[in-house]
């Protein structure tokens, strides 16, 4: 088999769980070995639909010069053309009378339904057409696995996308070099992954992302060499003429650069260590749809571009060869340097884990994954504010609006001022009311109400929360502190529910909807700012 001229990276220890996920969910990829089995069967049956082969027990019958014929397997006389060097020339007759045929265990020479024989001519023929039958069904057996359905029913390629997307999500919020506008530029794609709604939502200042494609000239040749990388380009408002530049890796690597010249060459000096090369020019292509699955399909595209340059026969031997073919197919290499938590933080995160999420299904747990992810980016990208930053919650409003009341009032029942440390201590939410409910009703044939008593107690706070409209239908009977602290002798029921008192005063009911109002959308600029904070990234 001759390989492309470029190193072979040894096959690495796992590094991290995003690399692990990935090397276990693509294991159970295609081989070359069950590729070759299944690829000759094929083309047997396609020739010879009614003869039976049996891979396992077929032999080639071979003759000797003794006169007498070997029974090996035929597989393993095809393997060895394929991968040992060794030649077939299985149509020649041997003088005088001794020749090839196919036979079962016992020598029993096989036939056609019809009971014709096998034309020996046509199974060599067979057999040398796998050079390049095999690296054609080997790409499309391994763009059917890529395209089928995995736990949750997405695609090993969307899945594979969406592992793309969050580790990327990842590095960024670990990231402590980046700017403000790198980190815009990121999560711009991170957000919208779609370019078409990145572009409408941003305009002129979107993140545009490309892939980049390098011609490497050989003497007499070119070959066209494509990384899994995504170029992203973006013009800031306070930056127009000179755009932010940076390459993403699938590990969620970042690396930065003055311009698109400058990203280009650095691609091109990887490409110069790796490659003798007489010259190597690339160029790029914007992405148009969804920059993860494309970014994911670029790692497929480079297995498909390598299983191109395989070539048979060869002499490698077949662990070689399937040691080769693994390491090549293999999509847990692209994320060698994926983050990876300490032991330590592993340990506190698993100890955390709700027993349901752990218990989840594989996709139930990378949903989960991506919302917290998302999540995370949000209020790091917001500086851990939301939309609701800085708005007091309602139960907050009422306690601060009861307590300015009471200090406001304090001074028209208190001459001198007695009770200011106590009162401004004094929560709402300790001062404890006790109303008396009375439900009666006539006695028969009497003009007496015969009356059941109840008493029904509440927070000053949560009589606030009511208004006076919600307060129970009876008297108010008691007004203390639930702690037994003193409180005010005017700290009264009547102060508290007649009109013009305490709760009329503060009305909740009418200034808390007008706060919310001022806050919300009195002011353009502050409205404009929550709404950024409020919008919600995109997981698909």
């Amino acid at each position: 088999m001759s390989m492309p001229p470029r190193p072979a990276a040894p096959i690495q220890t796992l590094s991290s769980p995003v690399q692990q996920a990935v090397y276990t969910l693509f294991a159970s990829r295609p081989g070359i070995e069950d590729l070759i089995r299944t690829t000759l069967l094929a083309a047997l049956n396609e020739r010879y639909p009614t003869l039976t082969v049996e891979l396992a027990s077929t032999r080639l019958a071979s003759p000797h010069e003794s006169g007498v014929w070997g029974l090996p397997l035929l597989i393993d006389q095809v393997l060895a053309y394929l991968l040992n060097g060794a030649s077939l020339e299985i149509s020649e007759i041997i003088p005088p009378l001794h020749y090839y045929f196919l036979s079962d265990h016992q020598g029993k020479r096989l036939k056609l339904a019809d009971g014709q024989d096998v034309d020996m001519k046509v199974i060599e023929a067979l057999i040398k057409e796998l050079p390049w039958r095999l690296p054609i069904e080997f790409k499309s057996a391994l763009t059917g696995y890529w395209n089928e359905p995995v736990e949750g029913g997405a695609s090993r390629w969307r899945w594979l996308s969406n592992v793309i997307k969050d580790t990327l999500s990842m590095k960024v919020m670990q990231s402590t070099t980046l700017s403000d506008p790198q980190l815009e530029t990121v999560r711009q794609v991170l957000d919208y992954a779609q370019s078409e709604e990145r572009i409408s939502r941003y305009g002129d200042h979107a993140t545009r992302v490309y892939y980049l494609q390098s011609t490497l000239t050989y003497p007499g040749r070119t070959e066209s060499l494509v990384t899994p990388h995504l170029l992203l380009v973006r013009y800031p408002q306070e930056q127009a003429s000179q755009p932010l530049v940076m390459l993403c890796m699938p590990d969620g690597s970042i690396e930065t650069f003055s311009s698109v010249e400058s990203a280009s060459q650095s691609r091109a000096r990887v490409a110069e260590a790796l490659y003798a090369v007489d010259s190597i020019t690339t160029k790029r292509y914007e992405i148009d749809g969804d920059a993860f699955d494309t970014q994911a399909g670029l790692i497929l595209g480079k297995q498909l571009s390598n299983l191109s340059e395989l070539k048979l026969p060869t002499s490698l031997g077949l662990e070689t060869l399937k040691a080769t073919c693994l390491q090549i197919t293999d999509a847990s290499r692209f994320f060698l340097n994926a983050s990876a938590p300490s032991a330590d933080a592993l340990r506190r995160v698993q100890a955390k884990l709700p027993q349901w999420l752990t218990k989840a299904s594989s996709a139930d747990q990378a949903h989960y994954r991506s919302w917290s992810l998302a999540l995370a980016s949000a209020k790091k990208s917001a500086q851990g504010l939301s939309y609701l930053s800085g708005i007091p919650d309602i139960h907050s409003f009422v306690v601060t609006s009861l307590k300015q009341q009471l200090l406001l009032d304090q001074p028209r029942f208190e001459q001198p001022v007695q009770y200011v440390a106590a009162l401004a201590a004094c929560e709402p939410d300790d001062v404890e009311l006790t109303f008396l409910l009375v439900t009666g009703a006539f006695a028969p044939g009497s003009t007496n109400i015969s009356g059941v008593t109840e008493r029904v107690k509440m927070t000053l706070t949560e009589l606030a929360l009511k208004n006076l409209s919600g307060k129970p239908q009876g008297e108010l009977i008691k007004v203390e502190h639930r702690h037994g602290l003193p409180l005010p002798a005017w700290f009264t029921a009547a102060y508290i529910t007649q009109g013009d008192g305490l709760i009329e005063a503060v009305d909740i009911g009418k200034n808390y909807p007008e706060k919310l109002k001022a806050y919300l959308l009195d002011d353009p600029s502050l409205s404009a700012d929550r709404e950024k904070r409020f919008e919600s990234p995109r997981i698909l």
